[in-house]
């Protein structure tokens, strides 16, 4: 067994290893995300509460002050140190004594893919008449937006990763596995040591710009180590660090690159090579979300096939021009295709037998790489291929449709087609090689591809950045208005998905007055559902004409019809009705 296989063989039972550990690879979310609180949103409490807890459908951590409590006149209420739960998907802060009044809870945690979550919600204490918060929410949500210049940088520091990735390990798989000859040229050393520097600057990167860009600060935060240690045990600041010791020790296999690697230097290489590509795997979204362990599997495959194509690319546009004729090597060319190669004079009578090998060496040195390299592309184009239909269908719940419907999945979109564009341009060269145009009808082609490759690279940064379809989407408002004679009612479902949600009622009858409702029921039926019998809907009193039912659960998707009967203060029994649409 060859030591490139015994490498290969050994990286499967390590990703896969690696990939099993994260847990069961049951359903789950594809991002975390706000599952319940304590109060929850929209809470009418008679008492006020002693801690807010916050539980997220998956694992988070939160700094110390990722959650804040303001009064409704945006004075912060100091709380208690933020703190994990009894679950690693809770965290807590203990509330002091507070009078009645309203409230909002804002909150900023960060997820198991190293991506930071904020959101904020309000809650009511007493049964006064209530207080409209929504003009603080927007402004504690829009100020939790984080800095731009920070998520541009994080973007950034992802996408020259991705270009190390290519250059630094894929250049060096094609060097020394693929065209072994090209490790003898310093134009193809010179790019795998610029893969290797763009890696270090995009990792360094990645660990300086955690502090703000984890916790939403400003970019004036770079330098805080106070703030780097309070997100230091996240996982994508984890898989940085460690990325850094691995680049380092892969110093020494690129110094001794130009003489060549024999046997244990190219398992080296392989395993370092995989090891570092699998901690850009484990910092992204396959480490989180449905089925994780696959998506760690089929992400690092992902991510080494990328690399070897397009660091393989690279190389060809480079080596392409000095190693080969510029067209096809017929027999009976045989002169005129030395004394282009070799620079020998076809006028000459003849030619030594040594002197045509040596004049045919680099065309045949040429022909076999890129054969070869021909093989190897269209291998990691087929697992590029299926791990991306595989890690799409596990990011977007809701199928195709996401693709079009989201902000994620639009981005996804554009990505699809550069692809497929790549695709093409790809199975062109592969005509030409099978064709022997080894000259400018190739470089050509070649030089397309890594055009547009770079393209795919910016998207795929972003993308990294991005919270997927299902995460985006958690938080949703269906309203509606019902009216009946001279009462109109203004209702809000949130977050209109099956499961625990909030319902808001809110009567205004004819001229304003405050007194004309006494009492209010309401029930919602499935009419698609015959076998469902209608579902009560505990309505409170929140004030005035306005009433709530917090943490109703909606068990099915589908077009609910709302049944309400409200009594006026003429003792006059008005019955409203209208639909809500109940997502998954």
């Amino acid at each position: 067994m060859t030591p490139m296989r015994r490498a290969f063989l050994l990286l499967v039972a390590l990703v896969a290893g690696v990939a099993l550990a994260l847990g069961p690879t049951g359903p789950a979310h594809a991002h975390a995300s706000l599952e319940s609180s304590s109060p929850s949103a929209s809470a009418v409490l008679d008492e006020p509460p002693t801690d807010i807890t916050l539980d997220f459908t998956e694992p988070v951590t939160a700094q110390d002050g990722g959650i804040r409590l303001l009064d409704s006149s945006s004075t912060p209420i100091e709380l208690g140190p933020t703190e994990k739960g009894s679950d690693p998907t809770v965290v807590v802060a203990a509330v002091p004594e507070i009078p009645d009044g309203a409230y909002v809870v804002a909150w900023q945690v960060v997820s198991q893919d190293g991506h930071p979550l904020s959101g904020a919600f309000a809650f009511q204490v007493g049964r006064d008449a209530a207080i409209d918060t929504r003009a603080l929410l927007a402004s504690v949500l829009s100020g939790q937006q984080g800095d731009g210049t920070v998520e541009q940088l994080a973007t950034f520091a992802r996408l020259i990763t991705y270009a190390g990735l290519a250059l630094g390990i894929g250049g060096a798989a094609f060097a020394t596995a693929i065209w072994p000859s090209a490790s003898d040229r310093w134009s193809a050393r010179r790019l795998v040591w610029f893969g290797w520097g763009a890696m270090l600057l995009g990792t360094v990167g990645t660990i300086a710009i955690s502090g703000p860009y984890l916790t939403g600060r400003s970019i004036g935060d770079v330098g805080d180590l106070d703030l780097l240690r309070s997100v230091a045990d996240t996982r994508s600041v984890q898989m940085a660090a460690i990325r850094l010791g691995l680049l380092l020790l892969a110093l020494p296999l690129l110094v001794r690159l130009a003489r060549g690697w024999g046997g244990n230097a190219q398992l080296a290489g392989v395993l370092l090579g995989e090891l570092i590509i699998g901690t850009v795997a484990l910092a992204g979204h396959s480490g989180s979300g449905r089925y994780a362990a696959l998506g760690v599997l089929l992400d690092a495959v992902h991510l080494a096939a990328m690399a070897v194509w397009l660091g393989g690319l690279v190389l060809l546009v480079v080596l392409l021009p000095s190693s080969g004729p510029p067209g096809p090597v017929e027999p009976g060319e045989l002169g005129s295709t030395t004394a282009t190669v070799g620079d020998v004079d076809d006028t000459e009578p003849a030619l030594t037998a040594g002197s045509v090998g040596a004049a045919l060496a680099p065309v045949d040195e040429a022909s076999l790489g890129v054969a070869r390299f021909s093989s190897v592309a269209f291998a990691c184009v087929v697992a590029l291929v299926v791990t991306g239909v595989v890690q799409t269908w596990r990011v977007l719940p809701g199928g195709l449709g996401d693709l079009t419907s989201t902000d994620y999945g639009r981005t996804l979109l554009v990505k699809l087609v550069f692809v497929a564009g790549l695709v093409a341009l790809g199975w062109g060269s592969r005509r030409l090689v099978a064709r022997r145009l080894l000259g400018p009808p190739l470089w050509r082609s070649v030089a397309t591809e890594v055009v547009i490759a770079v393209a795919v690279l910016v998207v795929t940064a972003i993308l990294t950045g991005s919270p997927p379809a299902e995460a985006e989407t958690t938080s949703r408002t269906v309203s509606a208005t019902m009216v009946q004679g001279d009462l109109l009612a203004d209702v809000s479902l949130i977050p209109a998905r099956v499961g625990a949600n909030d319902l808001h009622l809110t009567f205004s009858p004819a001229g304003g007055t405050l007194d004309a409702v006494k009492d209010a029921t309401a029930r919602l039926v499935l009419p698609e559902r015959d076998d469902l019998g209608p579902l009560a809907v505990d309505l409170v009193p929140a004030g005035p004409n306005h009433y709530i039912a917090s943490g109703l659960q909606i068990p099915y998707e589908g077009e609910w019809t709302l049944e309400v009967v409200a009594t006026t203060a003429q003792d006059a029994t008005v019955r409203l009705t209208t639909t809500l649409d109940v997502d998954s």
